[in-house]
């Protein structure tokens, strides 16, 4: 269930988000996605460094040909994080058809570049398709996120997303090429700052239930 709320201080819908991390804890789009963005590439960078012993831990040598898909594929998390941030207001909004639109030209998306990877490349190709899919839909729902409800995400928010893709883009390539220290390096980093944001945000939502 999303709750909506209006922000009298800017444009933005404030969403509630149930969870044990967002439970009881109002957001701002923006807020929320610099949150999911901090800690995304935690989990992603770590599944990059560790990605073939992760795979074998939870299946078998059988399955190191996946590896490749994992690499290609997690680039795109960075733009789910962004386009789901999103497309909660199109929930929120009560706007069934403009969502339902939206998610069937992601669909049909996601079917063409998922063929296409494939016969190209392989589980890398189809790797790549996933993160070109969620590029289009980040892009489809931003659409209407900025013409149709003319709202908009700060300046911080947009340079945050911009550096965490190239931040995701470098470790994938540098995983393919097996140079390991760079993703884990930039996991170790990402680790140290998420931590902060989670606390921020345990401490701001212990005053508020406190006030």
């Amino acid at each position: 269930m999303v709750g909506t709320e209006r922000d009298k201080g800017d444009n933005n819908v404030i969403l509630w988000l149930p969870g044990q991390l967002f439970t009881g804890f109002w957001a701002t789009p923006g807020r929320l996605l610099r949150t999911i963005t901090k800690t995304n590439r935690v989990a992603s960078t770590f599944m990059m460094t560790l990605d073939d012993v992760i795979i074998r831990l939870l299946y078998s040598s059988e399955f190191d040909a996946t590896a490749g898909y994992v690499s290609a594929a997690l680039i795109g998390t960075v733009f789910r994080a962004v386009s789901w941030c999103m497309a909660y207001t199109l929930l929120a909004r009560g706007d069934g058809r403009i969502y339902l639109l939206t998610e069937s030209l992601s669909g049909v998306a996601f079917l063409l570049l998922s063929y296409w990877g494939y016969h190209w490349g392989g589980l890398y190709g189809l790797g790549l398709a996933y993160s070109a899919w969620y590029a289009i839909y980040t892009l489809i729902v931003g659409i209407v996120y900025f013409s149709r409800y003319k709202m908009s995400l700060n300046r911080r928010v947009v340079l945050l997303s911009m550096v965490a893709m190239l931040l995701m883009a470098g470790c994938a390539w540098a995983r393919i090429e097996d140079i390991r220290f760079i993703p884990a390096l930039v996991a170790i980093i990402s680790s140290i700052l998420a931590f902060k944001v989670i606390k921020k945000m345990i401490a701001s939502r212990r005053r508020s239930d406190n006030g």
